[in-house]
């Protein structure tokens, strides 16, 4: 990474799909190509040889209004088919994203975020407590979706929210002061409180909140 040529390297305009074609005849081991978020580019991956697909908008830090992972996966999942792995990455938090993921089409998924957040509030074993909140969450969405196993989750655990359902809307009004567009997007409102040790988070967001209070002030 320190190395001026391959910094150089990394952040070519003139990379193209032929270089995967290179890299594929270069490596005999598994390719996955990470950051796709169209079926047309998944397909033409797997032409070019590939693996798996990794659908991840990389967390959302390289462009404010990329399209959310999980809304990209089932139409590259469907694309893909059988042909190749298609992983989900990018905002998995809890174990009930996991099963989300799953049942929408990815056959694993990626927490970094979530582990390293465990890791920056108590090393191995913060990362050990994230590992294993995300185990029981997605225990318990199982059991709350009567799945007895990962192959049992399947897109008919949802149940989505019904565009003019004027009763709801109604209901929602009165107790809800936000506009509609920024209320179907505000899930949750939570409070920060501190949490002085491992045992005192709960999930990950709580990992999360515990992590940033020990970065230094400014």
């Amino acid at each position: 990474r320190n190395n001026p040529g391959t910094a150089e390297l990394m952040r070519q305009d003139s990379l193209s799909w032929e270089d995967i074609k290179i890299f594929r005849d270069k490596w005999p081991g598994i390719l996955m190509i990470k950051g796709v978020n169209r079926p047309d580019d998944a397909v033409k991956a797997l032409e070019y040889g590939v693996d798996g697909i990794i659908v991840s908008n990389h967390g959302g830090r390289n462009m404010d209004s990329v399209v959310a992972s999980v809304d990209a996966l089932p139409d590259i999942a469907d694309a893909v088919g059988e042909r190749g792995t298609v992983i989900l990455d990018s905002g998995v938090r809890r174990g009930s994203d996991i099963a989300k993921a799953l049942a929408l089409g990815a056959k694993a998924v990626l927490t970094g975020r979530a582990t390293l957040y465990g890791t920056a509030v108590g090393g191995e074993a913060g990362a050990f407590k994230a590992i294993n909140l995300i185990r029981n969450e997605l225990d318990n969405t199982m059991a709350y979706t009567g799945c007895r196993s990962v192959d049992e989750l399947s897109p008919d655990i949802f149940f989505g929210y019904r565009q003019g359902n004027r009763l709801r809307d109604m209901v929602m009004d009165a107790v809800c002061p936000l506009p509609r567009i920024a209320r179907e997007r505000c899930t949750t409102i939570r409070s920060r409180f501190l949490m002085p040790s491992l045992d005192r988070c709960l999930n990950i967001y709580d990992l999360r909140d515990a992590a940033k209070r020990r970065l230094p002030k400014g």
